[in-house]
Parts: C-alpha cells; sequence; structure tokens
C-alpha cells in the first residue's frame, strides 16, 4: 500500500488489518487499518485455521 501522505510503500500483514493496529511509513506518518465488514478478520482467522490442520497432518 502506499502512504496518503508522502506515498512511500507501506508493508503490513492481514492480522494487523484484522487488529486494525496503526502502521507508519518509512517516514513516520501513521494510518489506522480499518477491517471494514470483518473480512480482513475472518480471512485471518481462517489462515489460522489452515495452518492448524496442516501441523496436525504431520504429525500422523
Amino acid at each position: 500500500m502506499q502512504c496518503p501522505e508522502c506515498g512511500s510503500k507501506v508493508r503490513f500483514q492481514l492480522s494487523d488489518v484484522a487488529a486494525q493496529r496503526t502502521v507508519r511509513c518509512g517516514r513516520g506518518h501513521a494510518m489506522k487499518l480499518e477491517d471494514k465488514g470483518g473480512g480482513a478478520r475472518k480471512a485471518d482467522k481462517a489462515m489460522k485455521d489452515l495452518e492448524k490442520s496442516i501441523k496436525r497432518l504431520g504429525r500422523r
């Protein structure tokens, strides 16, 4: 994503959006991430569930 203030690249993870964290660009501009509709939270949970299932497969 690009910073709306200066246009520099901002990197964050899906879990950051799900938790609606505040992230900063390289130049220090802060932006609050929003999860409108809860889609990021649902996708983050689905990814965590998938990771758990894959780990369980390796134990058998």
